[in-house]
């Protein structure tokens, strides 16, 4: 599985698209905000480049688990089909293997992401940034494996045509009223649905360990229902193919 892992990880950087959609777009979104959004006061300049650093990050795991992973599925579909039929590969290696490739191509981009802010910005490191990251990569395996579930669902042609609007909708549920972003109230109780709003508020309570256990469980709550959706979108569609290919 090692083997499998490491080629995985080394075609997709090789990818411009994957390239260019989670590591070019969030730096280029990283600039702008701080070009148009720089506080004032000096003292609050700390601050707001980590809420930077939070922001790129979540625009990356999700768009890449959302519209890069997504169609990456639906394109290996065929080769998929060829796997089911010939080799005993079970659906939950599948996703594992899937879904620990993209988390660690994750952990690549929140890299690449602290590495620009220190370099160009002047991001200083701190256990404070390092426990952000880790629970954005933690909660990234939701988009992840919501990625696999389109893929699986969606052909390619309908992914490039609902991969975008579903991505802004998902970030809308996912930038709520902490930091230096605010979203209007009604919104917040929209949010609570979504998985977003329980890491922004594991990231806001990482001094309170009580209320950060909590949102960290509703968050495995999370994961736990959509690892059971995509295994079993994952046995329909893989008995589907099979029977064509009977």
């Amino acid at each position: 599985m090692l083997n499998i892992v490491k080629y995985e990880i080394f075609k997709v950087l090789r990818n411009k698209r994957f390239v260019f959609f989670t590591m070019v777009v969030p730096l280029g979104f990283w600039i702008f905000l701080a070009q148009t959004m720089e506080p004032n006061q000096t003292e609050y300049h700390d601050q707001f480049l980590v809420w930077l650093a939070t922001l790129a990050t979540t625009f990356a795991t999700v768009g890449s688990g959302i519209n890069t992973l997504s169609t990456r599925v639906a394109r290996s579909k065929p080769y998929i089909r060829k796997v089911l039929v010939t080799t005993p590969y079970s659906p939950a290696k599948f996703i594992i293997v899937t879904a620990l490739v993209q988390v660690l191509l994750n952990l690549v981009i929140e890299f690449v992401i602290i590495a620009f802010g220190m370099i160009f910005y002047g991001l200083h490191f701190s256990m404070d940034l390092f426990a952000t990251e880790l629970i954005l990569l933690y909660s990234s395996v939701f988009y992840v494996l919501l990625g696999i579930c389109l893929g699986f669902i969606f052909d390619v042609v309908t992914l490039q045509t609902i991969s975008f609007p579903l991505y802004v909708l998902v970030m809308s549920t996912t930038i709520t009223s902490v930091g230096f972003f605010h979203v209007p109230e009604f919104m917040t109780y929209v949010q609570r649905i979504f998985p977003g709003y329980y890491t922004n508020q594991a990231i806001a309570s990482l001094t309170n360990p009580a209320t950060l256990m909590t949102n960290l469980l509703i968050i495995m709550g999370y994961l736990v229902l959509v690892a059971v959706i995509a295994y079993f979108v994952y046995r329909y569609k893989s008995n589907g193919a099979v029977r064509e290919t009977a």
